[in-house]
């Protein structure tokens, strides 16, 4: 898994030293599922998408501080953004488990118990990446 970012990684040893339960989503843990069945067809991304419940927010927000990232409330996403200038580290993304990501769309994303095993990570179910990919709905995932 070469081409995954060094943020997972980093992350998922964070939350889980914390006992925050929590699940990579979004284009690492596509990486991941992808690499199961083809290796060279992997496509790796700078960012991180991280799936956590609301109520352990603020206890993954000082765990991920710990390992330097810092907090910004970009509009209506979440991010945590690498604290070194230098870092080749992407930004980490929270979605929230079990909630609506649009008002338009009633199905909620996943919970963090819909998990798989990844290299150095727990990514969610393929199911539950497909659900998820439904529910934000955006132009890219319609097309691909």
């Amino acid at each position: 898994m070469e081409k995954q970012p060094g943020a997972a990684p980093r992350v998922a040893t964070a939350l889980r030293q914390a006992r925050i339960p929590y699940a990579i989503v979004g284009g690492c843990a596509v990486a991941v599922w992808v690499a199961s069945v083809d290796k060279t067809a992997v496509h790796g991304t700078d960012d991180v998408d991280l799936l956590v419940r609301r109520a352990d927010f603020q206890r993954a927000r000082e765990a991920l501080q710990t390992v330097g990232f810092s907090y910004r409330n970009a509009g209506s996403v979440g991010v945590f953004l690498p604290v070194r200038e230098d870092s080749r580290h992407g930004a980490v993304h929270v979605l929230y488990a079990m909630e609506s990501v649009d008002v338009l769309c009633p199905i909620q994303t996943p919970d963090v118990t819909e998990l798989a095993a990844g290299p150095d990570f727990q990514i969610a179910t393929l199911d539950a990446l497909v659900r998820l990919n439904l529910t934000a709905f955006r132009l890219k995932d319609k097309l691909q």
